[in-house]
């Protein structure tokens, strides 16, 4: 989820919420913490999907309530290959995952930033990190530390857990849910959770090389049961002092102690009415057994998709795609029987590479990224996937991503454009300029109106920028497969754009959307 706020009161920033010039202030002063975590990974009947991905945002809040860092947007597909094949769970290849997690550092270092912390909870993280950790320093000369959200080092957990060995959706799972988000963890359901084979240190100090499935029946490894909110907080605890520790040792500039007020960098889950037809239909809010119900009542599976970090000129945050994809897909959740997946905020976005705090994936990892996504899902029974993408320069990849679903595993797969809404906005708007102009101003007045300061809006309408999109003809904003060349990181007039106009224009977009997916949810495959 996008961040709600720029700074909190000891100085942490919050990467896709500030804007380009903002970051630019920051990145080579502050080290960066990445949370990496599963936000669709299958645990158990009593745990959420995104219980990993829940964790990490927790413990990044927590340490930049103590320590200045810098947050960026979490990545949130991982690899995850014990749990393949389970539910709902959407888990990346090693080379995707990382292939992906190595491009956002590149972005990072490109950037100024020098020190990069991976916050990372989930199987089979650690091996793909560390190797991902050390070619990062050899190539871009910067420190990459991994920080593992497994709840507190060996001492601790061997004093508050029962069950201290690493488990799935157990005692040190369940307990650290108690503690941090306690209204999502179904209590009634670990009556169902059995225990299972997970991995054991045996008496040569060695670990069983794998965690041994059950074919069907319950995900939980461990014993949940025993699980307590009073473990969590102190697993929880013993976590934070451990990363706070390694960041306050790698430069001499950190406040000593946090102050005091609430801190709210981290965003809570939007806020979905859902749809009668299907009574559950947010992926990352499952549990395995509502999975089944949900994957039974909705035909269509659908991702939204949208730059995370990507600038918007001084006007607007980094965040602006995400946002704009979150709100669409709310509104079709809120309206339609489908599943909404995690959106995926990291893409392909050459243009902007330069712009301090833009993040761009290369093209053969991004589309690696999206096949591995819908192989997933194409496993899990669905025929019909929507790609809700906010991008321009995404398409391309997307197409070839579709084409591929379609040949090798008889998979539709459907893309939105940003020409949603066009008639209403020929109506509205003037047309000038492509890129945090009048247009997407408008929309985020609409979407999230406190995160615009249009005292900072610039147009810029130079010839060489100027794009209609009622003249095909018009010269292109930029050049094809090019870079930006903007003073402020606009294309067009944003200081024209009105709340009035971006609620009508938000509006035909979500028209244009639900008509499209009502006539996908009939067609027959």
């Amino acid at each position: 989820m996008a961040a709600t706020t720029k700074y909190n009161a000891i100085g942490s920033a919050w990467l896709g919420a500030l804007t380009w010039d903002e970051a630019r202030a920051t990145l080579d002063t502050l080290p960066v913490v990445i949370p990496v975590g599963g936000a669709a990974i299958d645990h158990g009947p009593h745990l959420p999907y995104d219980t990993d991905l829940t964790i990490v945002r927790a413990l990044t809040e927590a340490v930049a309530e103590r320590v200045p860092v810098l947050v960026a947007p979490p990545v949130d597909y991982v690899y995850a290959p014990e749990l393949v094949g389970h539910g709902g769970t959407l888990a990346l290849g090693p080379e995707s995952f990382i292939g992906l997690l190595g491009e956002v550092i590149r972005s990072l270092a490109r950037h100024g930033a020098r020190h990069i912390l991976l916050i990372e909870r989930g199987p089979g993280l650690l091996a793909p990190l560390n190797m991902l950790s050390r070619e990062m320093h050899q190539e871009c000369g910067i420190t990459v530390a991994i920080a593992s959200a497994e709840g507190g080092g060996h001492a601790i957990r061997a004093q508050v857990l029962e069950r201290p060995d690493r488990e799935h959706a157990g005692e040190a799972e369940t307990s650290l849910m108690l503690a941090i988000a306690p209204e999502r963890v179904r209590l009634e359901a670990l009556a169902q959770v059995e225990d299972a084979p997970h991995l054991r240190g045996t008496e040569s100090g060695l670990r069983e090389p794998l965690v041994i499935l059950p074919e069907r029946g319950v995900r939980a490894f461990g014993d949940a049961a025993c699980a307590t909110a009073e473990k969590g907080r102190q697993l929880f605890d013993a976590s934070v002092a451990e990363m706070v520790e390694h960041l306050r040792g790698v430069t001499s500039v950190w406040s000593t102690e946090a102050q005091a007020g609430p801190v709210t960098g981290i965003a809570a889950p939007v806020a979905f009415t859902v749809h009668p037809d299907c009574p559950a239909n947010l992926l990352s809010d499952l549990t395995s057994t509502g999975w089944e119900t949900a994957a039974s009542a909705c035909d269509v599976a659908v991702l939204p998709m949208g730059a995370a970090s990507k600038e918007h000129g001084l006007h607007m945050p980094n965040q602006t795609d995400l946002l704009t994809a979150e709100a669409l897909a709310a509104e079709v959740a809120n309206r339609l029987p489908v599943l909404l997946l995690p959106p995926l905020g990291y893409g392909y976005y050459p243009a902007f590479v330069d712009w301090p705090g833009s993040m761009s994936v290369a093209p053969p990892v991004y589309l690696a990224v999206v096949c591995d996504i819908i192989g997933c899902l194409a496993d899990a029974g669905f025929r019909k996937i929507v790609l809700l993408d906010t991008g321009l320069s995404t398409r391309p990849v997307l197409e070839i991503a579709a084409r591929e679903a379609l040949r090798e595993r008889g998979v539709r797969v459907a893309l939105t454009t940003t020409e949603l809404g066009r008639e209403t906005a020929a109506e509205l708007f003037a047309g000038e300029g492509t890129h945090a102009n009048e247009d997407e101003t408008a929309m985020m007045l609409a979407i999230a109106p406190e995160q615009v300061d249009l005292s900072r809006a610039r147009p810029e309408l130079r010839p060489s920028t100027i794009m209609s999109r009622r003249d095909p003809f018009a010269p292109p904003a930029f050049v094809q497969g090019g870079k930006m060349e903007s003073e402020t990181g606009v294309f067009g007039d944003p200081t024209k754009a009105t709340a009035e106009h971006g609620q009508a224009y938000f509006a035909a977009k979500v028209a244009d959307l639900i008509r499209f997916l009502e006539d996908f949810m009939a067609l027959e495959v």
